[in-house]
């Protein structure tokens, strides 16, 4: 009965760890809400030059990626695409680089529009509660001297949210 009982535990664990590797639970480093953009900062990380599968920036500068989740929450109409910065606490500003990457499949119709960044004259047809994704990776150039763990980030009509980079030496 003994024996019976503790392979049993044993099972309930073995999958309750392989389900939490599956589904890891994310924290959010921000989340901010203004009138027209809901947005959650999932993940920053500064990714080391030659990392395999990210972009490789030539410039004595640190790649930093930005994962976000966000959904427009304004009136339904045409929008311009939401602009996306990095600032320091001097006040110097970074602005996205010109690729990013999902984790889902995101629509293509909607990738360069994204791009465009707050482009007067790209705008697109949106709808009031459209999500953009699971998760955005935004990707940034920041100066050796913007080189901080923290940094506020600047999204669309949002107030500035501080957020915590990691791997930051």
């Amino acid at each position: 009965m003994f024996s019976i009982l503790s392979v049993g535990l044993l099972v309930f664990l073995s999958l309750s760890q392989a389900t939490a590797k599956e589904k890891p639970q994310q924290a959010l480093l921000a989340h901010g809400k203004s009138m027209l953009w809901d947005v959650q900062v999932l993940s920053a990380t500064e990714i080391r030059f030659g990392t395999e599968g990210e972009p490789r920036v030539y410039t004595p500068q640190h790649l930093i990626k930005v994962g976000l989740r966000f959904s427009y929450i304004g009136p339904s109409g045409e929008v311009n695409a939401p602009s996306a910065y990095l600032r320091d606490a001097d006040g110097a500003e970074f602005r996205m680089l010109g690729n990013f990457e999902t984790l889902d499949d995101f629509p293509f119709e909607f990738t360069e529009w994204l791009m465009s960044g707050s482009d007067k004259e790209k705008t697109k047809m949106i709808e009031s509660g459209q999500t953009f994704g699971n998760c955005l990776f935004y990707y940034f150039s920041l100066a050796e001297a913007a080189k901080r763990a923290d940094i506020m980030l600047l999204f669309g009509d949002l107030q500035p949210l501080m957020i915590k980079i990691k791997n930051i030496e």
